[in-house]
């Protein structure tokens, strides 16, 4: 990736969840596990600039974790964050079989600017770029684990960056 420029943004929390706000617990202390559905609100970089950008790939880099102490802890396993770039999405031309669709493919520009970067897959690269980048909105967090202290209540914490790679709209690759 060294022909793409990049800048990053870090976004940090922690929030008491509870079964009311997406938690999903079951088993007993002793063995246990849960699932956040999904995690608050979202929030928005916005491009600012006088020159649009084609961003390339994205990494996140960092950690999901439970946050120690008022027994609202637990063993994080998995996490995931979505995310939307907001700009034109690279197709080609095809059809979809309406039925069955059981996986629900879709062409929706609305769906194909989500990417899901995760513990597991924490960097997505993309040969034709997303073109005409305006914002990146950082729209759910995912998390999966065992051993909550308090059935039904876990404190999430998070710290982690964002690596963006792109390209100015027009400026040709200096392939070295």
């Amino acid at each position: 990736m060294n022909c793409f420029e990049s800048f990053s943004f870090y976004s940090s929390g922690n929030d008491g969840i509870g079964s009311f706000e997406g938690l999903e617990s079951w088993g007993t202390l002793a063995s246990n596990g849960w699932i956040v559905n999904s995690l608050g609100s979202s929030s928005q970089y916005n491009i600012q600039g006088f020159k649009n950008i084609n961003v390339y790939g994205i990494d996140v880099i960092g950690f999901v974790g439970a946050k120690t102490g008022g027994n609202l802890g637990g063993i994080v396993t998995d996490w995931a964050f979505t995310l939307q770039v907001e700009g034109t999405v690279p197709q080609v031309s095809a059809t979809i079989t309406p039925s069955p669709n059981y996986f629900a493919i879709s062409t929706s520009s609305a769906n194909l600017d989500n990417v899901v970067l995760s513990k597991m897959n924490p960097s997505i690269r993309f040969s034709s770029p997303v073109q005409s980048v305006k914002s990146i909105i950082i729209d759910e967090l995912y998390a999966t684990g065992t051993h909550l202290e308090t059935l039904g209540s876990l404190r999430l914490a998070w710290s982690v960056t964002f690596v963006v790679y792109y390209k100015y709209e027009g400026e040709e690759f200096a392939l070295l």
